[in-house]
């Protein structure tokens, strides 16, 4: 290794070397150490030579500020030497000059003496100053050129409007400057005042806000902001007249934006919306509003416009944008419809590629998607627009810039997620622009106006950095604590810390992580921006700008995520993605060991549930089977009791046979009395039974009602006894005592329940009872828990009963045993009879004593309080029940009461299916009426409409073809028929059954057997009541129907024939055919329904109306004279007005007259 030394400099000097750096021309720059200055040596690869140049330190300006030199940098980029002294940072610029030194002192470092420096290559410069920290110089060309306007008056410097000619004169408008000419070439500005043609534009517009060329005639077209349109004629490109559209058209004002479209036409976009102008000749124009925007948008402001091929794009202030197609269709696209993000447009632009762009104030920049027909916005310029897009103009590389509300965003067509921001470190003088003031040179320069004159963008001098930015995550903290401080405390394991951390392990209860990162990029730290993404989290990149560096991920759930982030520079360069692992480990309870705990501790719980379950399926099958079983049985006891009741019902019809025979021989007298009355005897206690099986059925629907009343139980006891079980005493020899303890026991019980009890529990003791044995039966009263009770026992002689089948006796079916006795039984009296003590609230017991006495003992209440309301009947004495009273009165000893009846005799039409019955019931009714008979309903009504003479229909219940609901049904809807008397007759004993009888019309209903002295009775009355009621309306002198009872058809009926007569009643010639005619019925109809409900014919009807009209008229009118009456109700001549009268009343109209007014 060769060392040289340089004699010819350093000897005898005492230099003390600080640095040394090397130049683009292989010069060799050395700093000393207090030795007055800097050293360059012109050949340092040849020792010997003495060629060097010395670079004082004089402390003049321009010199370098110190002796003292520590450091040196060489900037090859600039070709400038930089050096570290001990008061500042000096910069020489000119190399071959010791007096171009730029010093930056204290003012500049926060401290003089800067101690060193150091380049990164990327025009760059770091230095520490003492006291100072470290400083960053940034050293680069600037591609903006910053032009203040200097020609105007006002001097406010807002540029509204830019245009080109053709001699690269650029016309510029400006707030209260109005217009300025710019000639690009010489640098010099023109204010319009100096053109003799432009002088005459009027200050009151204020600015010129829109300037566009004519294509067709050439003319350039000013809007201003408050003198509407000018127009400038030019000769190629200097002015020569001027014209002012609002001489014309006064209402054109406040312009925004002009426009041309294909056609020549110029659109004018203003405060009040929209106007479109021709060109008639070079003074001459026609402008008109676009009325179908204009009533869209009320006539509102209207901001920006852009012609295109298809039509004119709009954009408003409060309305969102809209197209208007050449065929005359207006489109909208709104925050409301969902085709825009915001409705405040402030520019269009379609690009070299066609794409058209949309900027709006809140929504940024826009492209139009023309197959949805919608704007989508673009996310990548949000963080640089401040969502504020005031003007787009495109340069010559296929980038769109755009002046937002940061600054000017550069953004590549070609790469989409290449943007770069430029602020005022860039050279920008303007913080704010105005909508739609940018333009495009001939020269590619490009123009924003602002607030502050106009920024000009040179592309010769935009020099990229391309170098990739380096990305860290330079600080982690998990659950708000920093990483460092966890892992000294032990919380987490030992690791490396950011930025070399790659992985990291955490607990379940450690599922907060905040994480920072930043970008290694210094040239312009707060134009990079980031993307980041926590995959298993985020599905999308997420982008921020360099004030949102730090991001939190809460309430992670368990498992593994990866974590990146990169992040790109000024120039949009982007980095690749640092990564980082998160592991979130599982809580205990649900780790792989927990899951075996689990495993087994749920093998061991099925192991025992099945244990359990499979006991509990056997238990349920055998409670499967018993249920199977016991509704097996109930479905037997169902049909069983079904069965009864049915039959019941087929059995009532030939009982009513029977008993109708029965009365039949008492009438004719052709067989014995007593014969007669023990048959009827039987068969009352046949009816008894199957009454029994009917009330059981109730019980079984719940429908079983109690209905109490107030009687004295011992005569009700006794009478019982002493009536219905004679023959059975005799047969059996069996010797009956009753006994009591008072004559008189008076107690509320009901009757009908309190009869099946008794007779049941007779009944049994009865067929129970040996030959000659004895039945004891006792009543007494006791009081219990301050309530009072009647108590019933029967005692009866007999074999007894098991104690084992004590419990069984009340239960449904049961027949114990019955066949050693030779008796037969259905198995449902006493279980019916422990229904009906029951629903007295009552109790019943059984002692039994084997091959001796058993006794039943029975406690009903007695008192009023223990029943409600609804189950008490206020009369009292209802013992009456002729059911249970062996007694038959001969028929012809029962006689109907039927005053004021006439001989005639009445007809009766009998409805009846079974044969015997309605032979029988003929048979006994022929003898006091006159009968017809029918077997259903069909060949009922049409015997009704062939005989008009029936006075009354029976009809049973059940019967083909149509039965007698039917029946009375057609009856009640047929005008002619529906004033019959109807009774029904049915073996149904159920409430429901009578309650639809009578909603059908039935006027009476009785059940079968049939009792013919109760039948009989019944018709009598049916026709003495409608005898009755043909008196009364005879009598009566009005003409009111509503007092006499009659039903609603026939009340109406009534009514409608007298206020036909009323309305004819001056008429003496109103005759029977036009009564029927105005009734529109038949003669016969008319004739049979007026006989029915008043006695009259239709002639006596009409002659009956007109006399009780003339007693009204008496009465109401002393003013008339009897002739004045007469003529009033129809009569010719008042002589024979007055013999009808006399004939009808007893006594002329005016005795007639004072009767009634003495008796008043």
């Amino acid at each position: 290794m060769e060392v040289a030394t340089y004699d010819p400099i350093c000897q005898d000097k005492g230099l003390k070397v600080t640095d040394f750096v090397e130049d683009g021309n292989h010069r060799i720059w050395v700093s000393t150490w207090d030795n007055e200055g800097m050293i360059r040596l012109e050949n340092p690869f040849d020792p010997h030579s003495s060629l060097y140049k010395f670079y004082p330190s004089s402390g003049q300006s321009g010199a370098l500020p110190s002796a003292v030199l520590y450091k040196l940098i060489y900037d090859p980029h600039n070709n400038e030497i930089w050096v570290a002294t001990a008061k500042g940072l000096a910069v020489l610029t000119d190399l071959d000059a010791t007096n171009s030194f730029t010093v930056y002192d204290a003012e500049e470092l926060g401290g003089d003496e800067i101690w060193t420096i150091y380049s990164d290559g990327k025009n760059i410069l770091w230095a520490s100053a003492l006291g100072g920290g470290v400083n960053k110089v940034v050293k680069r060309k600037v591609a903006f050129r910053h032009d203040v306007l200097s020609a105007g008056t006002a001097g406010n410097g807002i540029i509204t409007a830019l245009y080109e000619d053709e001699s690269s004169m650029v016309w510029v408008g400006a707030r209260s400057d109005i217009l300025l000419l710019w000639d690009k070439k010489t640098g010099k500005q023109y204010s319009y005042k100096e053109l003799e043609v432009l002088k005459d534009i009027s200050r009151e517009g204020n600015a010129v806000q829109a300037i566009i060329k004519h294509r067709r005639t050439g003319s350039i077209w000013l809007g201003t902001r408050y003198d509407g349109v000018y127009v400038v004629e030019c000769d190629e490109v200097k002015p020569v007249s001027l014209m002012r559209l609002r001489d014309e058209y006064p209402s054109l004002r406040n312009i925004n934006a002009l426009s041309q479209d294909t056609v020549g036409r110029v659109w004018i976009a203003t405060e009040q919306g929209l106007f479109i102008g021709n060109t008639v000749n070079s003074r001459k124009f026609l402008v008109q509003p676009v009325e179908i925007l204009n009533d869209t948008i009320n006539h509102e402001c209207v901001q920006t416009l852009l012609c295109d091929k298809k039509g004119i794009w709009i954009g408003t202030k409060n309305y969102g944008a809209f197209h208007l197609s050449v065929d005359g269709e207006l489109t909208g696209y709104n925050l409301a419809n969902g085709k825009l993000n915001y409705d405040n447009v402030l520019c269009f632009y379609q690009d070299s590629n066609g794409q058209l762009w949309i900027g709006t104030q809140g929504g940024g920049l826009s492209r139009y998607d023309e197959k949805a027909d919608r704007f989508e916005m673009l996310e990548t310029i949000h963080m640089f627009s401040d969502n504020a897009i005031y003007s787009i103009v495109e340069d010559n590389h296929c980038n769109l810039w755009l002046a937002t509300g940061k600054g000017l965003v550069c953004m590549s067509l070609d790469q989409e997620d290449y943007a770069k921001l430029y602020t005022q470190s860039e050279g920008l003088g303007n913080t704010q622009f105005m909508k739609s003031s940018s333009l495009r040179l001939s020269d590619s320069e490009i123009l924003f106006g602002g607030y502050n004159g106009i920024d000009c963008y040179i592309p010769s001098q935009n020099v990229i950095d391309s170098i990739v930015p380096h990305t860290a995550i330079v600080d982690v903290s998990i659950m708000n604590v920093p990483l460092q401080e966890l892992i000294d405390k032990g919380e987490i394991e030992k690791c490396l810390l950011p930025p070399y951390t790659k992985e990291l392990l955490l607990a379940y209860n450690q599922n907060n992580v905040q994480l920072s990162f930043s970008s290694l990029s210094y040239t312009n730290p707060q134009a990079n921006r980031y993307a980041y993404r926590l995959k298993g989290v985020d599905k999308d990149w997420i982008y921020v700008d360099a004030n949102n560096r730090h991001i939190s991920y809460n309430n992670l759930n368990t498992g593994e995520y990866v974590f990146q982030v990169r992040s790109c520079n000024e120039n949009s360069v982007w980095s690749k993605p640092v990564e980082m692992m998160l592991t979130i480990l599982p809580p205990p309870w649900l780790t792989w060991w927990a899951y075996v705990i689990y495993i087994f501790v749920m093998g061991v719980i099925a192991y025992t549930a099945f244990r359990i379950i499979r006991k509990r399926i056997l238990l349920q099958n055998a409670l499967k089977i018993e249920q199977i079983e016991h509704k097996k049985s109930e479905e037997v006891n169902q049909a069983k009791l079904k069965f009864f009741t049915n039959i019941s019902h087929e059995l009532f019809t030939p009982l009513s046979v029977m008993q109708c025979s029965i009365e039949s021989l008492k009438q004719d007298g052709q067989a014995d009395g007593q014969t007669l009355n023990i048959m009827k005897l039987n068969l009352k206690r046949l009816q008894r039974l199957l009454q029994q099986i009917m009330e059981f059925r109730k019980v079984e629907s719940g429908n079983l009602k109690l209905k109490v009343s107030y009687n004295n139980i011992v005569t009700f006891v006794k009478e019982l006894c002493e009536e219905n079980f004679y023959p059975l005493l005799q047969s059996k020899n069996i010797t009956l005592n009753f006994q009591t303890e008072q004559d008189v026991i008076m107690a509320y019980f009901d009757v009908d329940k309190l009869d099946k009890i008794i007779y049941n529990l007779l009944s049994n003791a009865l067929k129970y009872n040996y030959q000659d044995g004895m039945v004891s039966i006792s009543l007494s009263q006791v009081v219990q828990d301050d309530r009072r009770y009647f108590m019933l026992k029967v005692e009866n002689t007999g074999d007894g009963i098991p104690e084992s089948k004590l419990p069984l006796l009340f239960k449904r079916f049961y027949e114990g045993d019955y066949r050693k006795f030779k008796t037969k039984g259905t198995g449902i009296g006493l279980s019916l009879t422990k229904d009906l003590v029951e629903l007295h609230h009552g109790t019943i017991s059984v002692q039994s004593v084997l091959k001796e006495t058993t006794v039943f003992t029975v406690m009903i209440p007695s008192d009023k309080d223990n029943y409600t309301d609804d189950q008490i009947d206020e009369e009292v004495g209802r013992v009456e029940n002729e059911n249970i009273k062996e007694e038959v009165v001969p028929f012809s000893e029962l006689e109907v009461k039927t005053e004021g009846m006439n001989d005639e005799q009445t007809h009766l039409l009998l409805v009846e299916d079974d044969v015997d019955l309605l032979t029988v019931m003929t048979k006994v009714l022929d003898k006091l009426f006159k009968v017809s008979t029918a077997v259903n309903g069909k060949e009922a009504l049409e015997l009704l409409k062939e005989n008009e003479n029936i006075d009354l229909v029976i009809t049973d219940y059940v019967m083909p073809e149509m039965n007698g609901i039917e029946l009375c049904r057609v009856i009640r809807n047929d005008i002619t028929l529906n004033h019959l008397p109807i009774v029904m007759l049915t073996a149904k004993t159920q409430a429901e059954y009578h309650l639809e009888g009578y909603d059908a019309g039935a006027d009476a209903y009785i059940t079968k057997p049939v009792e013919m002295v109760l039948l009989t009775a019944q018709i009598k009355a049916l026709i003495a009541n409608r005898k009755l009621l043909v008196q009364r309306f005879q009598q009566q002198d009005t003409l009111d129907v509503q007092e006499l009872g009659l039903s609603i058809l026939d009340r109406e009926f009534l009514d409608r024939a007298i206020s036909v007569v009323e309305q004819q009643m001056e008429d003496s010639e109103f005759s029977n055919d036009v009564f029927c005619d105005m009734m529109n019925m038949t003669q016969s109809t008319l004739y049979r329904k007026l006989k029915s409900l008043t006695g009259m014919s239709p002639n006596e009807f009409i002659r009956d109306i007109r006399i009780k009209k003339a007693c009204m008229l008496l009465l109401q009118r002393p003013d008339l004279q009897v002739a004045d009456v007469a003529y009033m109700v129809g009569f010719t001549d008042p002589k024979y007005f007055s013999l009808i009268f006399k004939k009808e009343k007893g006594m002329s109209p005016t005795k007639y007259l004072e009767a009634q007014r003495i008796g008043f």
